[in-house]
């Protein structure tokens, strides 16, 4: 899998399965990430999930998530098309891609 870009791109991240195994595959990929936007609601177990990803991140040398409550999800859905159609990645490669990476799954009901 290669994925080609000269910008950093802008990641949208509710902190679910595939959006987490998006972020995992952009990280290994060595795509230049500028913005990870976090926009889901936040309730102890996210923010738990979050710092656990956001220390994850800054292992990698990666920018960290940060909380974007004014903007929608419709409007950041057009910052970045989501690239696991394009990888071929199905639910249970993300499910793998994660835990390679050394994170835990998010619970479904993130």
């Amino acid at each position: 899998m290669e994925v080609k870009t000269q910008a950093p791109v802008t990641v949208l991240f509710r902190g679910d399965l595939l959006d987490t195994a998006i972020l995992v595959g952009l990280v290994q990929s060595r795509v230049p990430i500028g913005v990870i936007a976090y926009t889901g609601p936040i309730d102890k177990e996210k923010m738990d999930y979050l710092r656990l990803v956001n220390s994850w991140l800054k292992g990698k040398g990666q920018p960290l998530s940060v909380i974007h409550p004014y903007l929608s999800y419709e409007q950041l859905e057009l910052i970045l098309s989501s690239p696991l159609q394009e990888w071929g990645w199905s639910n249970e490669e993300c499910k793998a891609a994660i835990q390679m990476a050394g994170l835990p799954l998010p619970d479904r009901k993130r």
